[in-house]
């Protein structure tokens, strides 16, 4: 068929057809276009709310976890009950505070079950339900069941790792910042015991013990600066205030150090004691990160929900505009089909009153072909309207305010109220990203100093390293050396305005392409760029110094503070900028060893204790794997008789031909973990001598030191049953040494993991009593049968009458509890006299025998008691 005959088929066809298939075809299309829009609003809606639903679950898991696992008031609490400190008034209201809030977190994950269920597991909130009442009834009488509260903290965790696994991308945050944060709250209470042992250590305490706490603060410190970059100002200024607490803490802190010799930091003074220490001060600084953890888990739902409402929202209006099309394109074709002349009048009529913003269904009488034009242009006044509309909205949806299809009118009295709308928003959307830049700004620069923050700092280096611009780079780490001085005694206000001046100083003596940053405290760093000598960095340093070393008018007083500077070069090996960063704090705390007012350059030198310390962990770990060690054996003497009654069974390492001394590696298997290892090694060779002896008739006993962590964070129990059935060897021989440490955290848990080895036929002793961390009620609960006096004590018997009076209670205490008492670390005969005066009956040290090899101390015994048939036993 031609052209000229399809023509003739459309001629004879009726008007009212051919006009409503021309109108029916776009009105269809452009409903499957709005259609085809809400459906994908309907989805970004719908992933909004499972976003939020995936935030509430974690985040109300997290704080649950908290309560069971993290929560810091048993810890605080019972150290401070041993230290005789009340800080009930401190505590109370937060536990009380914190076990509502579990029983309302609980109640939100119970009440929306499905969401919990299907982002872990089915049956999930039954599960959940059951454990949690089981945990507040115990709470509501004061109760304890250690194994229905560990049953309820391995259900939540297998909950909350289910939930972490399967979050969605944008929920990744929160579960890093909430990791962060649970970490920063473990490594702040890992502190406490070691600061209380330090206040009680006599007659100082140990290097090791000050390395350790050093250790923690700057575990403490990394924490803490990665949470300032992801928290809020707020939040992050209040979990800083929790690292650094008060002034109690950092007297407490720099006392230990500087009486373990490791640090010369803070005002001299006399040791600082238990009566000068404010314990509930130092106990508050330790809840400031649980009730941050706690405000952000409520933002955190805030921020959820009302991203998910605007998802909703942005849903309704794309409804409802898909609901206005469905709505034209049936009222017209419904008018078409009756008659063509009332149809298009209708039409007409209907699209000018949607044009002006209007929908009425009273028809007008109106005739002419002018209707067929404004159908028209009214339905691609319309189509016009809608698409420029949603490109308007994805828009601002992506933050994209200066996009020009923003500034495009919408035609129509409709489209001016819509265009009134989205201008709203996009201004709403502009201040909005402004507040933001402004408080990334605040986020990254000192608010006391102006100054760039450590955040802002370690970005810039890492920015340096990074693009492999680290020729001529140089750090200098300033330290004011008599701020606390002037901070003390002049109040904080003048340290406040001391800080400014340092800084106003220090931008003074730089050169413009240097950076200076305050990294906290009295502490600045000065990047050094185009160093392209090192005696442009010295120089910078000196002239820093000489700034720093002019007198400051604080309100009238002259002050000198002076500063130590330690200078850093990155020299290739420098990987970011905590490495080089690192270097620098190095040097400078070697400028302060000097004597303050120092300079001191880096040098590989200053890391070859860190890295000995390091390689030592290695050699012991392979040593421990090849059985490379060798057990010798100390006897323990009756002091009334001489005779052996018991032999302790000690860990002795030679290492490249050369003996390594306990002190060295003992403290590396405590910090690495490995000290578990090193238990399991003792306690098999100590069980293979006895089974090895017990033929020849030799009925010693022996005795091995268990570190507090092998009681806590093992199974002792059963690596005792591992050894005794391994070796054939009698229980009843077998003495487990354990000291006072393990019970800090919870002494009936440590009681009760004692008596499992007790029930073995395993004696269980005491080490190192006295020491300060047990009291009279828990020493009569444990399944002891002896304790060994601390050879802190016994070095100043009978020349220290506190020593023999130490001496004299803790031998009346072991005849109380019927205990016998052992004191180490005998070296000369009148330590011996002052012992036996003092009642101690049994006694150990270099005064009989050091540690020898299993055959040498047989001989010693059969020389010692003319036979090894007859020796004696305790």
């Amino acid at each position: 068929m031609g052209a000229h005959g399809r023509r003739g088929v459309l001629a004879r066809l009726p008007l009212r057809v051919i006009l409503a298939g021309l109108l029916v075809l776009p009105l269809g299309g452009m409903a499957f276009y709005s259609a085809s829009l809400g459906n994908v609003r309907n989805r970004e809606a719908v992933a909004a709310r499972r976003t939020a639903e995936q935030i509430e679950v974690i985040a109300r898991l997290d704080q649950v976890d908290f309560v069971l696992s993290g929560d810091p008031t048993a810890r605080l609490g019972g150290i401070a009950q041993l230290l005789g400190a009340k800080v009930a008034g401190e505590i109370d209201p937060y536990r009380v505070r914190i076990q509502r809030q579990f029983s309302s977190d609980v109640a939100f994950l119970v009440d929306r079950r499905g969401a919990l269920d299907r982002f872990t597991e089915p049956g999930a909130a039954a599960r959940l339900a059951r454990r949690a009442r089981a945990v507040e009834a115990m709470w509501r009488t004061n109760g304890r069941d250690v194994h229905g509260e560990q049953d309820t903290r391995n259900l939540v965790r297998e909950l909350l790792g289910l939930a972490r696994q399967r979050a969605a991308p944008q929920v990744l945050t929160t579960v890093e910042v909430l990791d962060r944060l649970g970490a920063l709250q473990s490594a702040m209470l890992a502190e406490v015991p070691d600061l209380v042992q330090g206040l009680l250590a006599q007659p100082r305490p140990s290097t090791e013990l000050a390395l350790r706490i050093q250790a923690r603060v700057a575990e403490q410190r990394i924490l803490t600066a990665e949470l300032y970059r992801l928290l809020p100002r707020d939040l992050a200024a209040r979990v800083r205030e929790g690292f650094a607490g008060s002034d109690t803490k950092t007297e407490v802190r720099e006392s230990i150090m500087r009486d373990a010799g490791v640090s010369r930091a803070g005002s001299p003074r006399s040791r600082l004691g238990l009566a000068t220490v404010d314990i509930p001060s130092l106990a508050r600084s330790y809840l400031v990160v649980p009730q941050v953890r706690q405000e952000l888990a409520d933002r955190l739902t805030r921020s959820a929900r009302t991203r998910s409402a605007d998802a909703a929202a942005s849903l309704r209006l794309v409804l409802t505009a898909s609901a206005l099309i469905a709505l034209v394109t049936g009222i017209v074709v419904l008018v078409i089909m009756r008659s063509l002349v009332t149809a298009l009048r209708a039409v007409a009529l209907r699209a000018r009153a949607i044009g002006a913003g209007r929908i009425d269904d009273e028809p007008l009488g109106i005739s002419g072909r002018g209707e067929i034009a404004r159908v028209a242009a009214s339905f691609d006044e319309l189509a016009l309207l809608l698409r420029t509309l949603d490109r308007q909205l994805d828009a601002l949806g992506d933050g994209r305010t200066g996009d020009a299809v923003l500034a495009t009118p919408l035609p129509g009295r409709l489209g001016a109220d819509m265009q009134r709308s989205v201008a709203r928003l996009s201004d709403a959307t502009r201040r909005l990203q402004a507040s933001e830049q402004r408080l990334a700004d605040l986020a990254m620069h000192d608010h006391l100093t102006g100054l760039p923050n450590r955040a802002k700092l370690l970005a810039h280096l890492d920015e340096v390293l990074g693009a492999g611009r680290s020729d001529g780079l140089a750090v200098l780490f300033v330290d004011l050396d008599r701020f606390k001085l002037v901070n003390d005694g002049l109040g904080h206000d003048a340290g406040d305005a001391l800080l400014r001046e340092v800084a106003a100083r220090l931008r003074s003596a730089v050169r413009a392409e240097d950076v200076v940053a305050r990294l906290g405290g009295d502490e600045f760093v000065v990047v050094v760029h185009g160093a392209s000598e090192h005696r442009v960095a010295l120089d910078l340093a000196q002239r820093v110094q000489q700034e720093l070393g002019q007198p400051v008018d604080l309100g009238g007083e002259l002050s000198v503070v002076g500063a130590s500077v330690g200078v850093a070069w990155a020299d290739g090996g420098h990987r970011t900028g905590v490495d080089l960063l690192r270097d620098a704090d190095i040097a400078m705390y070697r400028a302060k060893q000097a004597g303050r007012a120092r300079i001191r350059v880096f040098d590989r030198v200053m890391q070859t204790s860190v890295g000995a310390r390091r390689d030592l962990e290695q050699a012991l770990r392979t040593a421990l794997a090849g059985d490379h060690l060798e057990a010798h054996v100390q006897p323990i003497v009756d002091l009334a008789t001489g005779q052996p009654v018991m032999g302790e069974v000690l860990a002795r390492w030679t290492r490249k031909g050369r003996p390594v001394s306990p002190a060295e590696f003992v403290p590396v298997a405590e910090e690495s973990g490995l000290v578990v290892d090193l238990g399991r090694w003792v306690l098999r060779r100590a069980c293979a001598l006895l089974a090895q002896w017990a033929p020849g008739g030799f009925g010693m006993r022996l005795s091995v030191n268990i570190s507090g962590l092998h009681v806590t964070g093992g199974d002792l129990a059963a690596d005792v049953t591992a050894a005794l059935r391994a070796t054939g060897a009698d229980p009843s021989r077998l003495v487990i040494e354990i000291t006072e440490s393990v019970l800090v955290d919870d002494p009936d848990a440590a009681a009760r993991r004692l008596a499992r080895v007790r029930d073995l036929g395993v004696a269980i002793a005491m080490d190192d009593f006295g020491t300060g961390y047990s009291s009279l009620t828990y020493l009569r609960r444990l399944p002891i049968e002896g304790v060994k006096l601390d050879r802190s004590f016994v070095a100043d018997v009978g020349r220290s009458a506190s020593a023999d009076s130490i001496a004299g209670m803790v031998a009346d205490l072991a005849t109380t509890l019927d205990l016998w008492v052992v004191g180490e670390g005998v070296e000369r005969p009148e330590q011996l006299d002052a012992l036996r005066r003092c009642g101690l009956t049994h006694g150990q040290g270099f005064l009989w025998s050091p540690a020898v090899e299993p055959d040498a101390f047989v001989a010693w015994c059969a020389a010692v008691t003319g036979g090894l048939a007859g020796t004696p036993a305790m």
